[in-house]
């Protein structure tokens, strides 16, 4: 396994963040992510990404989906800082 090093700043529960498809695996399009757990740091293509709990909806802050569903999810550490919302 390659060395991914650390992110300084890893999501914490209750964080949301409005993400662009290249930021978060795996799904298409933009997503709104609200954190519950952080579960991990882990190597993806020698990026550092955060593995989490979230629930999760299609769209934009101004545009998004009433339903929200629960996933574990893959999100992209250095995509993180300039997407959190709340």
């Amino acid at each position: 396994m390659s060395e991914v090093g650390t992110a300084s700043d890893p999501p914490r529960p209750g964080e949301v963040y409005a993400l662009a498809e290249e930021n978060y695996r795996y799904g298409v399009g933009p997503v709104l992510v609200h954190i519950v757990s952080v579960n991990a740091l882990l190597p993806y293509h020698d990026e550092p990404w955060w593995q989490v709990t979230a629930d999760f909806t299609t769209g934009v802050p101004d545009r998004h989906s009433p339903q929200w569903r629960s996933a574990e999810m893959y999100l992209r550490a250095d995509g993180l800082a300039a997407a959190r919302i709340r």
